[in-house]
């Protein structure tokens, strides 16, 4: 029996680190995939796709699926067959807690647009920005580490 999986195109640009996480995936699971730089496109069309106007967006036939966490759930519950995540359970909600760090922690307080709201509408000089910057980077940096250290000994 064949299933028919509908095309897919990820909306992103090179710069996304989460349209990077996406792009992995399907690398890793040797889909293909058509590549949109959302960089080419005009605001406006964008947010037609993505009301949110946030990267990346996956393009499943008709529908779209936006968030990086979203995506990386629908791939992996769609095409089962190359499993990103470790079989045992715990392994696996550990894995999960390691990239939620990255996505829910660390991007949402680093990204350019946070930053920009914080010179442009908080008035903060280049030296504060980078200070915030520096700061949650090394917290989630160090944490990171640690987990990786431990995960290595194991």
């Amino acid at each position: 029996m064949t299933i028919h999986r509908p095309p897919l195109t990820l909306f992103t640009q090179s710069r996304n680190s989460a349209g990077e996480r996406v792009r992995i995936a399907l690398n890793l699971k040797g889909l293909a995939y058509d590549y949109v730089s959302v960089a080419s496109m005009e605001a406006a069309e964008y947010r037609r796709i993505n009301p949110q106007g946030l990267m990346p967006a996956l393009k499943v036939g008709e529908e779209i699926i936006a968030q990086s966490g979203a995506i990386l759930e629908y791939l992996e519950e769609v095409y089962c067959e190359r499993p990103l995540l470790p079989a045992n359970p715990i392994e696996r909600a550990q894995a999960r807690a390691f990239a939620c760090l990255i996505s829910s922690d660390t991007h949402p307080l680093c990204n350019y647009r946070v930053r920009k709201y914080l010179a442009q509408e908080m008035n903060a000089s280049d030296e504060a920005v980078l200070a915030w910057y520096r700061n949650w980077i090394t917290i989630s940096f160090t944490a990171l580490e640690e987990l990786l250290a431990r995960r290595a000994n194991a």
